[in-house]
């Protein structure tokens, strides 16, 4: 080959290298938009589970202080004062999709989280451990624990620790 051959090339070779730069350059674009969206329907997800959480429990709260909630004469009339709250109906059916969502999108350690706050009998006063997993799954390096989150939400507070001297 000789000189003025590869002198032809020189183009080419700029041609196909720009191009596979503009591919790779589309390809990792894409690729950050596609996470882009899925962080925003996590956010999404975990916002409304959250929402519906502190809404059933408001209305559970609601319901157990009623005055034929005192007057129920067991657990089962109890319970089955909360299954005809046609509040406590959507908010059921509104968290049954909502999980559904959870699934789809969530990450594994999001999921697990959900599965173990559900097993541990679903206690509000423990939505902190749940809403950083959450957190996590969306901003892998915070810093905020789970008491942050229960501090925030219940307005809990402990006393500081001793400063050192």
């Amino acid at each position: 080959m000789n000189m003025k051959t590869f002198e032809g090339l020189i183009p080419l070779f700029t041609a196909i290298i720009s191009a596979a730069a503009l591919l790779v350059g589309y390809v990792y674009q894409k690729h950050m938009e596609t996470d882009a969206g899925i962080r925003k329907n996590r956010q999404e997800i975990y916002s409304r589970l959250i929402t519906n959480i502190t809404k059933r429990n408001e209305m559970q709260w609601r319901i157990e202080n009623s005055p034929d909630w005192k007057k129920a004469k067991n657990e089962q009339e109890q319970y089955q004062m909360i299954l005809k709250d046609a509040e406590m109906s959507k908010n059921w059916h509104d968290r049954t999709e909502v999980v559904a969502f959870l699934f789809l999108y969530g990450t594994d350690d999001a999921i697990n989280a959900y599965a173990k706050w559900v097993s541990e009998g679903s206690n509000v006063e423990n939505i902190g451990k749940l809403i950083l997993a959450f957190r996590k799954s969306i901003y892998p390096e915070t810093h905020t624990t789970a008491d942050d989150a229960n501090l925030t939400i219940w307005n809990i507070h402990k006393p500081l620790p001793a400063k050192q001297q």
